[in-house]
């Protein structure tokens, strides 16, 4: 019932939890402890990052089976529950990162033999990990699977801050749209999925042209409809004047 925006839930939910959350990034023990943490693992710190992600993934799933499930798993509310779980470690580096400038440092890391690594421990463990018992199988997917998310985090983290650190007219397009972006992509996949159904059922020529066209077509849809709209940039841009959603000339930060 939830569709792909069942994530403004999980969002609504660490808005919530955002005040509690910052009373502990803000503390000065657990600053001191991350200023150690970064000091000693000066140079590994990606990897020591991804193996704490990870773990956090595993206990929040484990959260979920042991406790959450029995609550949750016989109401609508099961799948945001688990999600909602099962993200808030990312969620909790997220504000680490925004709180302390060394440590986003350390998530703007392009790491090739971590995704390599982790690309090929998920592969393993997806193809054969049902030959081990379901507990252990259970657990290594989840820390591969949250080690895998973290690199590629990383990577995109570290591709913005090298090629789209700078303001412009384009990069002010794209933070304006993400909203309707997220809104409406899955809208725009579902009518490029039906419209190529008939001609191919082949699933890598669907995927493509997903790719190619549904992407762009969403942008134009912010682009032509969204961004003309007063009401509708204001819903999803949280900005009346089309100058400031993103014609105006950016100006420098500071």
């Amino acid at each position: 019932w939830a569709l792909h925006i069942w994530f403004l839930w999980s969002l609504a939910i660490y808005a919530v939890l955002a005040p509690f959350l910052a009373t502990i990034t803000d503390s000065r023990p657990f600053n001191r402890l991350l200023e150690v943490y970064l000091d000693k693992t000066a140079g590994f710190t990606h990897w020591t990052n991804v193996l704490i992600f990870a773990v956090g993934v595993m206990v929040g799933r484990g959260l979920y089976d042991q406790i959450f499930r029995h609550i949750a798993d016989d109401t609508p509310f099961h799948w945001i529950v688990r999600a909602t779980l099962a993200n808030l470690p990312i969620f909790f580096l997220g504000m680490v990162a925004f709180r302390n400038r060394r440590f986003l440092e350390t998530l703007s890391v392009l790491s090739i033999p971590g995704l390599l690594i982790f690309g090929f421990l998920y592969w393993a463990v997806a193809t054969y990990g049902g030959e081990l018992p379901r507990n252990l199988e259970r657990v290594l997917f989840w820390i591969v699977r949250g080690g895998l998310s973290l690199f590629v985090i990383t990577s995109i983290l570290w591709f913005f801050k090298k090629f789209a650190n700078k303001p412009g007219k384009w990069l002010t397009f794209f933070v304006n749209s993400a909203y309707s972006f997220y809104i409406f992509h899955f809208t725009f996949i579902y009518l490029v999925a039906w419209g190529i159904s008939r001609f191919t059922g082949n699933l890598y020529l669907t995927y493509l042209a997903i790719l190619l066209i549904a992407t762009p077509l969403t942008l134009l849809w912010h682009a032509f409809v969204i961004d003309k709209v007063p009401l509708l940039r204001f819903m999803f841009t949280g900005k009346w004047s089309q100058r400031a959603a993103g014609t105006a000339k950016p100006q420098p930060a500071g």
